[in-house]
């Protein structure tokens, strides 16, 4: 058995032993009877608000490499954000997806360097959106979430990662000296911060990912809603930063298993029950699941070789 076998069967194990752990504190008659709320349209409007935070993601992707090469066809970029979207939720791994947009940017003619950065500031600002929009949310909920250590935490990380994203845009600015990790950080944060600054890129950048984040918020609001979960709008984006970053952490298959956890820890704050707050999770995991489903007939249906990428 190769490495990548061991590796495919140690994070189903993982999400398994996850999920296995999080179901003994659970009703599942109460996860039963929750579920059963949830109505098609719902479903179909989740589908559909994700479909246009994708969209959105494969324009930001074309105005951010537009900041420092030429201008890539949206189409084109479209089908890689719409495969790796299907491979961020049917692989192994969440990031699959961002591995193969960096190896098909490549194909288009940008530098190894650029391909793969260009994917990384994509990612960055997707988080950027989420993390931002929880700080605004912040004072609405300070007083829930001061009264309990790890509501205070979350706070302070969200404060702090906001901190951390200007740090990073000046970061190349410092005196560092000439090590490897300083010096590839040095050139991402020049890259960052050329994407920030930009007079005819940076504002659509910005609202591709504003309409991206929503995208993505929206889905759950609207679940929460139809299983008549007393959740806001403000503490689900409060929560989100952390259930998806989290979710990224590669020991389970796809995030499964730890976007369950952290979403029952997360809303549990809100006073949402553990069953609620898995159900929760698990509908807006599948329907994540069936908005990338296209992106499987995308690559079937639109092979793309690294020759035509280059003459694209």
């Amino acid at each position: 058995m190769n490495m990548a076998s061991r590796l495919f069967f140690v994070k189903v194990f993982f999400t398994g032993l996850i999920v296995y752990f999080l179901g003994k504190k659970l009703d599942f008659q109460l996860v039963k009877q929750t579920l059963k709320q949830l109505s098609y349209p719902t479903v179909l409007a989740g589908i559909g608000c994700l479909w246009v935070g994708i969209s959105a993601g494969a324009k930001r992707w074309q105005e951010i490499i537009s900041c420092q090469t030429k201008t890539l066809p949206l189409l084109d970029l479209w089908r890689q954000t719409v495969i790796g979207a299907f491979l961020n939720q049917c692989l192994p791994s969440s990031v699959g997806g961002d591995v193969y947009r960096g190896f098909m940017a490549k194909q288009y003619g940008l530098t190894t360097e650029w391909a793969i950065n260009s994917t990384l500031i994509d990612r960055l600002y997707g988080l950027m959106g989420f993390v931002l929009l929880g700080i605004l949310a912040l004072p609405g909920q300070f007083d829930t979430l001061n009264q309990t250590s790890l509501g205070q935490t979350m706070i302070v990380c969200l404060l702090l990662a906001g901190a951390g994203f200007t740090t990073l845009a000046f970061f190349h600015r410092l005196p560092l000296p000439k090590v490897s990790v300083l010096t590839f950080l040095e050139t991402f944060s020049k890259q960052f911060y050329l994407t920030l600054k930009n007079r005819d890129h940076t504002g659509k950048i910005l609202a591709c990912s504003w309409i991206t984040t929503l995208g993505c918020t929206f889905p759950l609001y609207l679940i929460s809603l139809d299983m008549n979960l007393s959740l806001t709008f403000g503490q689900i984006v409060i929560a989100l930063p952390f259930i998806f970053l989290i979710a990224v952490v590669p020991i389970s298959f796809a995030g499964w298993g730890l976007r369950e956890g952290t979403m029952v820890v997360a809303l549990g704050l809100f006073g949402i029950g553990k069953e609620q707050a898995f159900s929760l999770s698990v509908v807006y995991g599948l329907i994540q699941l069936l908005a990338a489903l296209p992106g499987l007939i995308v690559w079937l249906a639109f092979p793309h070789s690294p020759s035509e990428g280059k003459s694209a």
